[in-house]
């Protein structure tokens, strides 16, 4: 009885999951604060401190082939070509500026990371919102953590639309360092 249940049940599963519409890209002005405190609360439970000084470089930054890796990567899938997925996608996206705004986090605004200045200090980038070209029905930012633009850590962070307005979910490491 139990096997006959789980038939209907598991097509049904099936045709619901086949038939997802696309994701929809947010047509923003400006990359939401929900973005980065959605980080920041992540940062804070790995244990980033308050007092660590923390820059955002203030517009969106181009998607890498490495983080395009670890995202395939994440979604189980292989990539071969990931310059090239790169380069298209980067075509295709806008330079957004970011809100940084924050009662979670101090962050400072920079207009670009400076390894010179930078050289001691956390360093933010985040790019344009797009769909995940791995996974059609998720849509996000990646967003790039490195030390004076070394020692990279890179993440995903899904962002969904509720009643109008763009929220950002949980926070996505990927398997990636540079």
């Amino acid at each position: 009885m139990i096997r006959r249940a789980l038939v209907p049940l598991s097509a049904i599963v099936f045709v619901a999951c086949a038939s997802a519409p696309p994701a929809k890209v947010p047509q923003w002005s400006a990359v939401p604060r929900t973005v980065l405190d959605a980080f920041c609360v992540e940062a804070r439970a790995e244990g980033l401190a308050r007092e660590n000084p923390v820059n955002v470089v203030s517009s969106t930054q181009p998607v890498s082939a490495a983080a395009l890796t670890g995202l395939a990567e994440r979604s189980m899938k292989a990539l071969h070509n990931a310059a090239d997925v790169a380069e298209q996608l980067n075509a295709n996206l806008p330079e957004l500026p970011i809100d940084i705004a924050s009662d979670v986090c101090p962050w400072n605004a920079v207009t670009r990371l400076d390894r010179r200045r930078d050289s001691d200090v956390m360093v933010v980038q985040v790019s344009a919102p797009f769909v995940n070209p791995f996974l059609k029905t998720d849509v996000g930012v990646l967003l790039r953590l490195s030390l004076g633009g070394e020692s990279s850590l890179w993440f995903w962070i899904p962002v969904n639309e509720r009643n109008g307005k763009w929220i950002a979910g949980r926070v996505r490491a990927l398997g990636v360092q540079e």
